[in-house]
């Protein structure tokens, strides 16, 4: 259990950037690890949402030379995400 409070511990203090409203951590499947200011159906929806931008990015990165994809980032009209 100390590594999952540590994993909070640290989504929770990335919370101090006022331009953050919340964070979650994946694993490379989309399962959830931690969240920060997120509800559960939210998080689960992020991962699934992460699990299929990573595949997709990853895949495309091989297929191009390009190593693996290590950082993803969606960026809407209001904000970024990564």
């Amino acid at each position: 259990m100390e590594s999952q409070q540590n994993v909070d511990d640290a989504l929770r203090s990335i919370l101090r950037y006022e331009e953050v409203l919340g964070a979650v951590a994946l694993s490379r499947e989309g399962l959830v690890l931690g969240t920060a200011a997120i509800d559960e159906q939210d998080a689960d929806w992020i991962g699934a949402l992460g699990a299929s931008l990573v595949g997709a990015a990853d895949r495309t990165a091989r297929r191009l030379g390009a190593g693996t994809a290590d950082n993803i980032i969606v960026g809407t009209s209001a904000r970024r995400m990564g």
